[in-house]
């Protein structure tokens, strides 16, 4: 009876790494991304009226909808609406003349919950981006996909080598045997190029038409 081949352990650990980066891929950049009560500025520059304002904020408290952007002490009041879990904006027109050389860490915001306690806020230009959260999100994925389709691949190439060789070998046998067959067509054997002598029992050419060595007449085998 033969012995049946066991999926390979390192393909399994292959798809395990795999599964894992695609689920970190999921999960992890919605939770490095929110809930941890930062803010991300954006001055918006483009245009010819007043600049945008624009402010992000990511954390899980339940917060004031209605937040204050200091631009240089000056208070500008912003609402926020919830654009998903964790996160928050809004913007506002500021004056393109007073504030164009302005930065965005020049900007400091107020945040209250809905009991109006102060909540601190730190301004974050890496975490809080959005650009961040797609690599952190395709870049695993991408590669848990690779990783996953590689390992299932060789796992069930070697699971199932013996009867891939077996087909292998069907195959040569048999164009083996179809060359040797179409050889035999276009090449005659020796045995058919001769005329055989039912008297004697004696080949002789083809060309001949009696027996070199008992006269007898000749016909082709």
């Amino acid at each position: 009876m033969e012995k049946k081949t066991k999926f390979p352990v390192f393909a399994i650990i292959m798809l395990c790494i795999g599964v894992g980066l695609i689920l970190f891929g999921i999960i992890a950049p919605s939770k490095m991304f929110s809930g941890n009560n930062t803010y991300v500025v954006e001055l918006d520059r483009s245009g010819f009226d007043d600049m945008k304002l624009r402010i992000t904020l990511n954390t899980n408290e339940e917060i004031n909808s209605t937040i204050t952007a200091l631009v240089h002490e000056d208070e500008f009041y912003i609402i926020v609406k919830k654009v998903e879990d964790g996160v928050y904006k809004g913007s506002a027109s500021i004056d393109r003349d007073e504030y164009f050389m302005s930065r965005e860490s020049d900007v400091m915001i107020k945040v209250s919950d809905v009991g109006g306690n102060a909540i601190k806020f730190r301004q974050d230009t890496e975490f809080g981006s959005s650009s961040g959260k797609i690599v952190l999100t395709i870049l695993p994925i991408f590669f848990g996909v690779f990783i996953t389709l590689l390992g299932l691949i060789l796992g069930l190439t070697i699971k199932n080598r013996h009867n891939i060789k077996n087909a292998f070998n069907s195959t040569l046998n048999t164009v083996a045997g179809a060359v040797g067959t179409i050889r035999q067509a276009i090449v005659p054997s020796q045995e058919d190029a001769e005329k055989y002598c039912d008297y004697c029992g004696c080949f002789n050419d083809l060309k001949e038409h009696k027996c070199a060595h008992c006269g007898a007449p000749l016909k082709k085998k």
